[in-house]
């Protein structure tokens, strides 16, 4: 295996994109002397390819509201993403995971509304009742109970999955748009290696011809 590592200080490097320890270790597959980076170059290559779709079918589940869906895909590119190093990405997706299973961002703990609205939500689910009307309220809701009826409002229930649909959206623009900057860094980083690949190859044949 080849010592392709980068360093911290590299040039080329703009820390944030990549998740180095991540990055290097996959370079040090390329076989000894493989300057050109080939076997880590073909993986990055299909990572592109899978972002690109994953991302195209994520705007269709996005439009169809299907989180769980969205989940799925979430999980997907952000396993894609940890195996070359981009860690932004990577964040994004697995925060879009949790999302779809209407999870908090950071998976702890179930999404909920805003206290405000649900403070809201509650009070005009509950309106004034006279003495007997609450009686009959009781005795339904009781009964609604017993058979194992659904106790929370479809109302509350449809605004946490809006919520979650708005959070993945803000999750959804902010990964196309670091996976943008992580493609550019990643082409440029393999260009410009093989250009000094070329360079050297020159150098070497101006010495041999002295």
């Amino acid at each position: 295996m080849a010592d392709n590592s980068i360093e911290h200080d590299d040039d080329l490097l703009d820390n944030d994109i990549l998740d180095l320890e991540a990055f290097n270790q996959l370079l040090s597959m390329d076989d000894e002397g493989d300057d050109d980076h080939g076997f880590s170059k073909d993986i990055v290559d299909n990572y592109f390819e899978q972002a690109r779709v994953t991302f195209a079918d994520m705007d269709k589940a996005f439009a169809a509201k299907d989180l769980t869906k969205l989940s799925t895909l979430g999980h997907f590119l952000k396993g894609s993403s940890a195996t070359i190093g981009v860690k932004k990405v990577q964040e994004c997706c697995k925060r879009i995971q949790y999302l779809g299973k209407l999870m908090n961002p950071d998976g702890v703990g179930q999404l909920a509304l805003d206290k405000g609205l649900k403070s809201s939500l509650d009070k005009d689910s509950k309106p004034t009742l006279s003495k007997d009307a609450k009686s009959s309220s009781d005795s339904k809701q009781a009964a609604s109970s017993e058979k194992g009826g659904d106790t929370a409002p479809r109302e509350m229930q449809d605004l946490v999955s809006q919520r979650a649909l708005n959070l993945i959206a803000v999750e959804l623009k902010t990964g196309k748009e670091e996976y943008k900057k992580a493609e550019e860094f990643l082409r440029f980083f393999y260009e410009a290696d093989m250009d000094d690949d070329d360079d050297d190859e020159d150098d070497d044949a101006d010495d041999d011809k002295d």
